[in-house]
């Protein structure tokens, strides 16, 4: 009897993917589970983006080195434009624990998940939560900064806000920035042409996620079916060729 058809006839509950689900939430106990987030009380729902990634604590991780690269240096405001239910707010504002955090995002229930969480982790102090990100706003959240971080996940409105010809502040900004050329056709090029003068610039795309990277025991469901189920469960959904631009001002700047 095929798979498929074996997984036709059970009850959804009972799919490898399910039992593998409820796995991990019981294991998680609400916190993210690895990475460099790890221990992270989260919230009980994802904005814009999947949940269970987040939870295990691999979403995004082809930029688990670039973003650890940052600890290094003395960054005393951060701010990521897109914020949505706090992954990276929050998570920020434990790693870096002198830095000054401001997330836009513009969906009132985000923002209050995101509110949420900030307090949850107790880093409400140093996180402060906004609407929309425009150019006035991104301003003034960079103005005293000597050396800030911005991190930008806007759906295709990184063509409007990321020029610092009109957001002088970016000169002096490392800058991640998610590209979605599906929205703007040749916005990676754009960008690049903006900040190449002045910037060191590495392009990162994101790569399919494997069986090794779970990071957790398959206990009792281990072959090859649980395996496909975790790779499964830890896409993230992205069209193909997606990536970031990884953006840091050069020594001389």
């Amino acid at each position: 009897m095929s798979r498929n058809l074996i997984r036709k006839m059970l009850p959804p509950r009972w799919h490898i993917s399910a039992m593998l689900t409820r796995d991990i939430l019981r294991r998680a106990g609400g916190k993210v589970m690895s990475g460099m987030f790890a221990g992270m009380d989260y919230a009980a729902e994802s904005h814009g983006s999947l949940f269970l990634p987040k939870i295990l604590g691999t979403y995004e991780k082809e930029l688990t080195n670039h973003l650890d690269r940052l600890q290094e240096e003395a960054i005393e405001a951060i701010v990521v434009v897109g914020a949505a239910e706090g992954y990276y707010a929050v998570g920020f504002a434990l790693r870096w624990k002198t830095a000054c955090i401001v997330a836009f995002e513009p969906n009132p229930a985000a923002r209050t998940c995101l509110a949420a969480m900030a307090h949850k982790n107790g880093v409400a102090n140093r996180l402060q939560v906004q609407g929309i990100c425009d150019v006035p706003s991104l301003r003034s959240a960079l103005n005293m900064a000597v050396r800030p971080f911005v991190l930008v996940d806007i759906e295709g409105g990184e063509a409007i806000l990321l020029d610092p010809t009109v957001v002088e502040e970016l000169g002096k900004a490392t800058v991640v920035v998610e590209l979605h050329e599906f929205a703007v056709p040749g916005v990676g090029a754009l960008i690049r042409s903006r900040f190449e003068g002045s910037h060191e610039i590495e392009e990162v795309f994101a790569v399919p996620r494997t069986p090794h990277d779970f990071p957790l025991d398959l206990g009792r469901l281990k072959g090859s079916v649980s395996a496909g189920a975790a790779v499964q469960i830890m896409s993230e959904g992205r069209p193909p060729n997606m990536s970031w631009l990884v953006i840091r001002p050069k020594a001389s700047t």
